[in-house]
């Protein structure tokens, strides 16, 4: 071969090798989507039929009972009525209908992508503006479809906590300390309604992964126990052996077996009926202990009231397949750090009792935590976590770092005029009073030393009355933790 022929060959060789280096190594994955100040862009586009089929039932006022559902509205196959929830006088219960939508992130385009308004305060909190929260299904009109292995993404829109910090740094608390819990990412969102809007920009949400089936597989290696989002289900209470009166509040995800229901009602039996001897012999053969540990240590010590300890929702049970252990998985945490102030004002809140952290009784944390080995893995859980994840020095970095990523995003959205924050802040109980996280985290810090060195036992939580508070006029009534009454 010439000389001349074998330097122009190596010449294009080198050349194309250069260009290969430059070209991204990793295609987009879940794992590169999310990160605690990852700031990521989505492009939804609604048809104005679907978008008109889209909107939901309007509360009428806060916390209040909801109508009928107006006959003009199309009809929609989508259609999925969102679980009830405690509410004055009776459940709150609103539709909120599937409608297939165009979804674009970077190179991706997918068709036929489900989306629906989500929530409960959070979307009334939003009524009347664009940034209200939302939910992806990827493959709910398109069976197989995904988006970096996920097929499920909730988009809350932080309408009632102006830092917009809070849900994902609760969720890093929990995934520090050993909890399965969602992974969450910034979006910033852009919406086309032909004819109505064309890309306009509707504010920063924050993305948190789905409870479905890849995060199932990804933290038990199965998805094919039973998963349950109970309703009003603060201390597990025991219904009877006839698992129809669980269904109204047990929120089964699929089809329950035979096996796995009446495992369940033995948890319940367990918790409410044995003595103290059998149920410390067989508590660890129902639930995974170390984890529910973990899972109430954070709760406590980031004052999410807004969970088990108060309204008895916002968490998963999880049937292990593997281990037949019930496992507690955290969910929609945007009140936590003492935010939900209808379980008391931030005095309350920030010397919350480490032995009695929840309102009223709640059985099944009061039976585990007086077995004295349990308790004293729980107090190690809780001084692990005030000395680590949720020690000044790391909540400080973890804030600065989402203050940062969300800096210019919350700028544009305010310059849009995307929604009204100082209404926001005002909706709920509390309202604008809700307390910084970084002062609420050193004075649970304090506390929960204080409280681990025998010199402090704390303050015990309890609904508040007044406006706003359980049982006044558009308030929330607590839950009832016992059987129905014939």
């Amino acid at each position: 071969m010439a000389k001349s022929t074998l330097a122009l060959i190596l010449v294009l060789s080198l050349g194309w090798s250069g260009h290969a280096q430059t070209r991204p190594t990793t295609q987009p994955s879940a794992d590169t989507f999310f990160g605690l100040a990852n700031v990521a862009e989505f492009h939804i586009t609604v048809l104005p039929d679907q978008w008109q089929a889209m909107q939901p039932i309007e509360p009428q006022r806060p916390f209040g009972l909801l109508t009928a559902r107006p006959a003009s509205r199309p009809a929609n196959p989508g259609l999925q009525d969102r679980p009830a929830a405690p509410g004055p006088g009776g459940p709150v219960k609103m539709e909120f209908p599937w409608v297939p939508a165009t979804f674009e992130y970077q190179s991706q385009r997918l068709e036929g992508v489900g989306i629906r308004f989500k929530g409960n305060s959070s979307y009334r909190a939003s009524v009347g503006n664009l940034k209200r929260p939302l939910k992806l299904d990827f493959n709910h009109f398109k069976p197989g479809q995904h988006f970096l292995g996920l097929t499920q993404l909730s988009l809350s829109n932080n309408t009632m906590d102006p830092s917009q910090a809070r849900e994902a740094l609760a969720y890093e608390l929990f995934r520090a300390a050993g909890v399965p819990a969602s992974r969450t990412a910034y979006v910033k969102m852009f919406l086309t309604v032909p004819g109505q809007m064309d890309h306009r920009y509707i504010g920063v949400y924050t993305a948190v992964e789905d409870v479905a089936k890849p995060f199932l597989k990804s933290h038990f290696g199965s998805a094919k126990g039973m998963l349950l989002k109970p309703e009003g289900f603060r201390g597990l209470p025991y219904f009877g052996d006839d698992w129809d009166a669980y269904l109204p509040r047990i929120g089964a995800k699929g089809d329950v077996s035979p096996e796995d229901a009446q495992r369940f009602i033995a948890f319940a039996r367990l918790v409410n009926q044995s003595d103290d001897a059998d149920f410390r012999r067989q508590i660890a053969d129902f639930l995974d202990v170390d984890g529910f540990l973990r899972f109430i240590a954070i709760n406590g010590a980031g004052a999410n009231m807004d969970s088990l300890f108060a309204m008895g929702h916002n968490y998963y049970l999880y049937l292990n397949p593997q281990t037949h252990k019930f496992v507690y998985i955290p969910w929609d945490l945007n009140e936590a750090f003492g935010a939900f102030m209808m379980a008391g004002g931030p005095d309350v809140q920030s010397d919350l009792s480490i032995k009695h952290p929840h309102v009223g009784g709640n059985r099944l944390i009061e039976r585990v935590l007086a077995i004295p080995e349990y308790d004293q893995a729980y107090r190690k859980h809780l001084a692990a976590i005030i000395s680590g994840p949720m020690s000044l020095k790391v909540i400080d970095e973890n804030l600065k770092k989402i203050e940062i990523a969300c800096r210019e995003p919350i700028a544009q959205e305010s310059a849009a005029g995307v929604g009204d924050w100082r209404r926001s802040m005002r909706f709920g109980p509390g309202g604008a009073n809700k307390p910084d996280i970084r002062e609420i985290v050193a004075k649970r810090i304090d506390s929960i030393t204080a409280q681990l060195a025998g010199q402090s036992v704390g303050r015990i939580p309890e609904f508040r009355r007044g406006p706003g508070g359980p049982g006044a006029p558009g308030g929330t009534r607590p839950p009832r933790d016992e059987a129905p009454r014939p």
